[in-house]
């Protein structure tokens, strides 16, 4: 075997080899980069808000040009249908699957793919369909976030105050402890509860049975 066989491996020598991809790196540090794009768009007579294609453009073009990424496109399958809109207007409906290729500098690359859907009275079905498939792209792979608060989320779970007495009988003081019943386990609360609904009111089984006997 020659030299040139011995460091050569399927057609790459040993410093391509070893040098790792870009494409990763590349993606990587535009997710560092990338600011919050606000959901300030909404459709017309909708409260619907939403994060335009031209949002997208305008925050990842200069962030891609500087770490050296593009975007190639390829539509794969294109389902297109007449339909009525509500109003009776005859509209072009589109499914656009595209698949895309992220490429870096060093010609390494990754593909993914989105669908795009799109209705218009016009000619545009298709580029709105597009824009669609690259808007959703863009935001799933680089993890573009909103910038919102987590108002809309539930609050977690409140813990119980510190300074709150533990459950204890009304009549001479003595903490609830947990017990079983009807043969299953529960908690001091729950028997603090169950005592007010099988005694009428929180006293501890010592107390009922001397209330019993005076009765």
């Amino acid at each position: 075997m020659d030299d040139e066989n011995k460091n050569s491996t399927n057609g790459l020598d040993k410093t391509e080899k070893e040098t790792p991809a870009k494409i990763y790196e590349a993606i990587f540090k535009v997710m560092k980069d990338i600011k919050p794009i606000k959901k300030d768009k909404k459709f017309d007579k909708q409260s619907i808000k939403f994060r335009s294609i031209d949002d997208i453009y305008n925050a990842l073009n200069p962030i891609m040009t500087k770490h050296g990424l593009v975007i190639i496109p390829s539509v794969t399958s294109a389902i297109r249908e007449d339909r009525k809109a509500g109003t009776g207007t005859n509209m072009i409906y589109t499914v656009l699957t595209v698949e895309f290729t992220l490429y870096a500098t060093d010609g390494s690359h990754i593909k993914a793919t989105t669908v795009g859907e799109a209705s218009d009275t016009g000619d545009k079905a298709s580029s709105k369909a597009m824009s669609s498939a690259l808007k959703y792209l863009c935001m799933q792979i680089f993890m573009i976030p909103t910038g919102e608060s987590k108002s809309n989320e539930p609050p977690p779970p409140e813990s119980p105050p510190t300074n709150e007495k533990p459950p204890c009988c009304v009549e001479c003081g003595v903490i609830f402890e947990p017990c079983e019943f009807n043969g299953k386990q529960y908690s001091a609360v729950d028997a603090y509860h169950i005592a007010i609904q099988t005694r009428g009111k929180p006293v501890c089984k010592t107390c009922h049975e001397k209330e019993q006997n005076k009765s």
